[in-house]
């Protein structure tokens, strides 16, 4: 009888071990503000809490590389300081997060956590992790966010899109390679999972000449945050500024299907 349990035990220890060292192949990057991050003490990865000023919670030590002295910048300064400061000695996988476990703009069942864990890491570079509803709404009817036109003409975001028109060829045009589109179509709210490998095919320089952009002083950072959620699926993979119109084998879409995506990039 011993013996048995003695092997179950075993097996049961091993079966932990390899649990958790699958799970250090991802890091949670969370930018901060003043959520309650209670609800990520549940996550079974590391947890790197990127602090800014004005900050309440302390259920996590601030991580120092991206810890920041001004609130600006949305979360992408945050993501982009974590790049930087940890460039050559970035995990395999890193999860990009609000301080928020439940959003409009994430609804998957179980939560972000959940989302996170049946994300399909080792197919896909890059996945975002907010769902595809939000992004037609944050969109417009038309799902499509023109930049050349009248930026009044396009409701809640004019300052957005006058940031896209006035900074594209300075600073997107050099990293994307490409002239400004017509239009974006784009992963909203910016969370989702990335390989350190779609990160470093782009040098260094790159995020901080983005980060420089995010924290210029006298800018209006709220717009410049949001612009970059235009532009991180691009940064990252091949994909073009329409994520419907995507001719290649893994598209970041399917059919911009918000079940389609979900069947593609997660778990059943």
């Amino acid at each position: 009888m011993w013996p048995l349990i003695l092997i179950l035990i075993l097996i049961i220890s091993v079966g932990i071990l390899i649990y958790n060292s699958t799970r250090d192949d991802l890091v949670i990057v969370s930018a901060h503000y003043k959520e309650d991050l209670e609800w990520l003490k549940k996550s079974p990865w590391r947890v790197v809490v990127c602090d800014k000023p004005g900050g309440a919670d302390m259920t996590f030590d601030k991580d120092p590389t991206c810890t920041l002295n001004e609130n600006r910048g949305r979360e992408a300064s945050s993501y982009l300081k974590y790049i930087i400061e940890n460039y050559d000695n970035l995990p395999d996988k890193m999860a990009f997060i609000h301080g928020h476990e439940h959003a409009v703009h994430q609804k998957y069942p179980g939560g972000l956590l959940q989302a996170i864990k049946e994300a399909k890491t080792n197919e896909f570079e890059f996945i975002s992790l907010n769902n595809w509803i939000h992004m037609k709404k944050e969109a417009g009817p038309d799902p499509k966010i023109p930049v050349h036109q009248n930026a009044q003409e396009f409701g809640e975001h004019p300052k957005v899109y006058e940031e896209m028109r006035n900074n594209w060829e300075t600073v997107f045009k050099p990293i994307l390679g490409i002239e400004i589109p017509d239009y974006f179509r784009f992963p909203s709210s910016a969370q989702f999972i990335v390989s350190k490998q779609a990160i470093v095919r782009r040098p260094k320089e790159v995020y901080q000449k983005l980060f420089d952009f995010m924290m210029e002083s006298g800018a209006d950072d709220w717009a410049r945050g949001v612009a970059m959620e235009f532009t991180w699926h691009m940064l990252f993979t091949d994909q073009g500024h329409d994520i419907c119109n995507d001719p290649s084998d893994k598209p970041l879409y399917e059919n911009c299907n918000d079940e389609a995506y979900k069947k593609s990039r997660f778990g059943s």
